[in-house]
């Protein structure tokens, strides 16, 4: 962590912390969930699986239908949650603030997600702040 200045560290944990909160939300989601149904068999998804089952199973499309309007964290917002804590940012610092996004997964979405912008000077930025209209 020598390499790591104050700046990333203070947006890795500022991160963690969304990260968190957010894993908070779902658990609570989940603990009502078990309180309603219980973990007898649902047949939410037609399959007769548990919810435990179905959580184990974790088939994205599935979780969406079954979570309506509980935001998911994409690739995209931990690229801009990160940027917008510590300001615009090279690739490379990208990569090792974020060491769990692949690195493909990096370059692909700062370069086709319109809210990032590459400066002239090389580093990657957060073009403009997104709304509800255009997320």
């Amino acid at each position: 962590m020598d390499n790591w200045s104050k700046e990333h560290v203070n947006a890795v944990r500022l991160i963690v912390a969304e990260l968190d909160r957010r894993i908070e939300e779902l658990q609570s989601v989940r603990g009502t969930l078990l309180e309603t149904f219980g973990e007898s068999t649902v047949f939410l998804t037609g399959k007769g699986k548990t919810l435990s089952e179905m959580s184990k199973m974790a088939d994205k499309e599935e979780v969406d239908r079954l979570t309506p309007g509980v935001k998911k964290i994409t690739r995209s917002d931990q690229i801009a949650m990160y940027l917008r804590a510590v300001g615009p940012a090279s690739l490379g610092d990208i990569r090792i603030a974020l060491p769990d996004v692949p690195d493909n997964s990096i370059s692909w979405v700062l370069s086709k997600d319109p809210k990032f912008v590459r400066r002239d000077d090389g580093v990657w930025d957060v073009a403009y702040e997104p709304n509800e209209d255009t997320e």
